[in-house]
């Protein structure tokens, strides 16, 4: 038999059993025919490093994979994080704890730190403006990546002091 032959006849066989994986994700019929399509493509391409009678298990998974990745991906883009809100505790829980104020003045200290060293202004612009990294590169008129690394590298900075900070206050 060919591999053509071979990959014809698995393809029958199993065309409603990958269907049937897919289905149990909340997809569209067109989403499900895109992803049978490239998880039949995907055993083609690895049919001869899969051996005989392990067909059905391979394309179950792939098949699983494939909806698994493509609600995540979906999910991600659904994610926009200029329009993500944050909702301040409504209630007075913190109002009298000491060691709450200790650690908001801390806290403010810290960052007022971090704003003068290099990297800083974007980390204060990001965390206590609120800006998004894209409106903190134009306005510093640098990379958006930049402003990125600045942020990640300083919130670590920021972690590291914060913790040695609190220590004799917790």
């Amino acid at each position: 038999m060919t591999k053509n032959q071979r990959f014809q006849k698995i393809y029958t066989n199993n065309f409603k059993v990958t269907r049937h994986v897919l289905k149990k994700f909340p997809l569209s019929d067109k989403d499900i025919e895109d992803l049978q399509h490239d998880v039949f493509m995907n055993f083609f391409r690895h049919m001869d490093q899969i051996p005989e009678n392990h067909e059905k298990a391979f394309l179950i998974v792939a098949a699983r994979n494939a909806g698994i990745d493509f609600i995540r991906k979906k999910n991600r883009q659904k994610t926009d994080l200029d329009t993500f809100e944050v909702h301040e505790p409504t209630g007075t829980m913190w109002e009298s704890d000491p060691e709450r104020e200790i650690q908001l003045q801390v806290v403010g200290h810290l960052l007022d730190e971090l704003a003068k060293e290099p990297g800083g202004e974007s980390f204060c612009l990001y965390y206590r403006e609120g800006l998004t990294l894209k409106e903190i590169a134009e306005r510093l008129q640098e990379p958006q990546g930049t402003i990125a690394a600045r942020v990640a590298r300083m919130r670590e900075k920021f972690r590291q002091r914060l913790q040695r900070k609190l220590e004799p206050h917790v």
